[in-house]
């Protein structure tokens, strides 16, 4: 692979008496020698024998490996892209190699001029090439609009060699360090800010929305992302509330309108249900389980790495059948891991799966009596009233320890009451003054 680089300092002696800066700008007048594509694609390999990752976006490289020539690599399937020239405070990804752990080798990207400095004064290591560049994370581990974390696991030796695996994908991620690979980084383990496969962003009159998508590996499903981001957002650096709220075909547009007509500062997350078919899948058990999992463990790392939200206030909203999933994730939350702090179930569908819930509810309780959340639940007295009430009065008698709890009913009609309901719950979780639409029901 050395071969095939497209910038080569071999003289490990001339790259240990550089200094960084210096090393990086000769490095990078050497790509700006070809004109290249605005971004490039690492694509990911894995060698099963030594249990290695190497992610190249160079052409020779891509060739050799899956030709054979270099023998006992295959794809993952992963990749991740960079952009290929620099601008603004984009820093290189400059790539390391070494043979000092015959007979096998490895590879290492530094992703900051420090941490590249550091390696090039290492006799074991080689400097190959500036692999792309790349932005600075925050000290928070985010990164700005139109960008994506790369986070960086390290295998602590294991098998006799250093290796590092570069993912943008929290659920491989969370599989590394299942297997015993420690986070590398700032945050969540985030080492630089990537280009983002898919986005777009529109201007709305105040603030902006996103769009995206991300596929989960937990449900299978490819999911539409809107993100709206409050007028103040591109004016402040500090960490905004951020609500997660389901259903987002009917519901966003109307919830946005909410938050900027109330004058709420939170990030509104909007997720499709794709299919009606699917929400039953989805929100309802068994596969609401999965999909508690897809919120928790994808989709939170995947957007707070984008966007600078504040983890301990995350709201999740839902209405009707996605209500009853508001209630699985309440009742899925662990006692050492807690992602929401508000649960916002609008007239949810308590009907369809009571007896799972009271289960759950059960267990939970069996594992642990605290549990410190808001929970909201409005319901609409021609909707799903009647089978809300039974199970606010079952978890008031539990006394569950931090719970706050507050019903209220409404006579508007199962859909309308859906956005009067939200603009109480917000105002409730945000402590704004305004007149509540809804009765308060004690449900004693």
């Amino acid at each position: 692979m050395r071969e095939s680089i497209a910038c080569t300092c071999r003289q490990a002696h001339w790259l240990r008496a550089m200094l960084a800066a210096w090393l990086l700008a000769s490095c990078h007048a050497a790509l700006a020698q070809t004109p290249e594509p605005s971004v490039l694609t690492m694509v990911e390999f894995h060698h099963a024998a030594w249990n290695h990752y190497f992610s190249s976006a160079f052409s020779a490289d891509i060739d050799a490996l899956d030709s054979g020539a270099i023998p006992g690599w295959s794809r993952t399937g992963s990749t991740f892209r960079v952009w290929s020239v620099q601008t603004g405070q984009r820093v290189a990804l400059c790539r390391f190699f070494s043979t000092a752990f015959a007979p096998q080798s490895s590879h290492f990207y530094g992703s900051s001029e420090a941490e590249c400095a550091e390696v090039a004064r290492n006799p074991d290591w080689q400097f190959e090439a500036v692999a792309g560049w790349v932005d600075v994370p925050t000290a928070q581990g985010t990164c700005a609009e139109g960008a994506v974390a790369l986070y960086r696991l390290y295998n602590g030796g294991a098998g006799g060699s250093p290796n590092h695996r570069y993912t943008t994908d929290p659920t491989v991620r969370m599989k590394m360090i299942g297997e015993g690979w420690t986070p590398e980084g700032v945050g969540a383990g985030v080492v630089a800010c990537v280009p983002a496969e898919s986005s777009s962003v529109a201007a709305t009159p105040l603030g902006q929305v996103v769009s995206s998508s991300i596929t989960s590996r937990q449900t299978g499903q490819t999911y539409q992302l809107r993100i709206f981001l409050p007028p103040k957002y591109s004016a402040t650096t500090g960490s905004e509330a951020i609500i997660y709220a389901m259903d987002m075909e009917t519901r966003f547009d109307n919830l946005m309108n909410a938050l900027l007509q109330d004058h709420t500062d939170a990030i509104l997350v909007g997720i499709s249900y794709n299919t009606s078919d699917r929400r039953f899948v989805d929100f309802a058990m068994p596969g609401a389980e999965p999909y508690y999992h897809f919120l928790t463990a994808e989709l939170i790392p995947s957007i707070e790495s984008r966007f600078r939200a504040d983890p301990q206030r995350r709201t999740l909203s839902g209405h009707s059948l996605s209500g009853l999933m508001v209630m699985y994730a309440l009742f899925l939350e662990q006692p050492t891991a807690r992602y929401f702090s508000s649960f916002i179930a609008a007239d949810a569908s308590i009907w369809l799966q009571a007896s799972q819930l009271r289960d759950l509810d059960e267990m939970t309780y069996a594992k642990s009596a605290q549990l410190p959340a808001t929970l909201l639940m409005p319901a609409d007295y021609t909707g799903n009233l009647a089978s809300v009430l039974p199970l606010c009065s079952e978890l008031r008698m539990r006394h569950y320890i931090g719970l706050q709890m507050t019903l209220w009913s409404y006579s508007l009609g199962h859909v309308p009451m859906d956005v009067p309901s939200f603009r109480d719950a917000i105002s409730i979780i945000f402590d704004a003054p305004r007149a509540i639409v809804g009765n308060e029901n004690p449900c004693t």
